[in-house]
C-alpha cells in the first residue's frame, strides 16, 4: 500500500502488452525528473518498479496479478 505524498499527477502516454502483464509509460514533469530505474512510484495508488527513465516521463510494468487486483488494467 502506498503511504507517501502525491507529488504530482502524470499523464498515461503509453499502455502495452508485455510478458502477460502492461507496460504504461507515465509523462510527470515533476516526479520523473527525479526517479531512476528499480525505484520505487505510487500509480494510481499502487506501488509499482520503475523500468525506464527518460526527461519528465517514466515507465513501469504491471504484473499480471497487479492488473486483476486493481485498476491498471483499464489504463489506456
Amino acid at each position: 500500500m502506498f503511504t507517501g505524498l502525491v507529488e504530482e499527477t502524470g499523464v498515461v502516454e503509453a499502455a502495452e502488452p508485455e510478458n502477460g502483464g502492461r507496460r504504461l509509460v507515465v509523462t510527470a514533469a515533476v516526479v520523473g525528473q527525479g526517479l531512476a530505474i528499480g525505484d520505487s512510484v505510487s500509480v494510481n495508488g499502487c506501488c509499482q518498479t520503475v523500468v525506464e527513465t527518460a526527461s519528465g516521463s517514466f515507465a513501469v510494468v504491471a504484473v499480471p496479478e497487479t492488473l486483476r487486483r486493481t485498476n491498471l488494467g483499464a489504463l489506456v
